[in-house]
């Protein structure tokens, strides 16, 4: 569920990323926007609509192990500490 959540909020981080980066340089070749409707459209349009979602499997598997080691770790510290309300 949380990967599916990720994959549909992708494309505003990667807005929020390129409003972060065009704001560290003047000289940065990142083009400005006029809001995030004018980004998304804008990226869309000039580099493709799938261009919106690089990074997304990556991203999608970092949070998988994180997951993973979290509910590991959780579940063997229950059975170790012997909680279990």
């Amino acid at each position: 569920m949380a990967n599916l959540v990720s994959c549909t909020m992708h494309p505003l981080e990667n807005v929020k990323i390129r409003f972060q980066a065009s704001d560290m340089a003047r000289n940065n070749p990142i083009p400005e926007y006029n809001g995030i409707m004018d980004a998304l459209r804008r990226i869309a349009r000039e580099e493709g609509f799938f261009s919106l979602y690089r990074g997304v499997i990556i991203n999608m598997v970092a949070g998988s192990i994180a997951n993973s080691i979290f509910f590991y770790v959780y579940s063997d510290g229950k059975v170790r500490y012997q909680y279990d309300p």
